[in-house]
């Protein structure tokens, strides 16, 4: 199925399905244009302070 006739459902709800839909994307791991997501590797270890943004990367954003 690639649409959902949403016409005579109210706005609010329509996009609440549209909510809906992103999450169930996510939860299969589909992303909206069809591809499949990226699994980035996890490694354990132990956090010993934290870094902001501007330490990372050096910008104010």
């Amino acid at each position: 199925m690639e649409t959902i006739d949403v016409k005579d459902i109210p706005e609010p709800i329509a996009r609440g399905l549209e909510i809906v839909a992103e999450m169930a994307r996510k939860l299969t791991g589909i992303k909206a244009d069809g591809h499949s997501r990226i699994q980035l590797g996890v490694r354990s270890g132990t956090v010993y302070g934290t870094l902001s943004r501007k330490e990372l990367y050096g910008d104010d954003n």
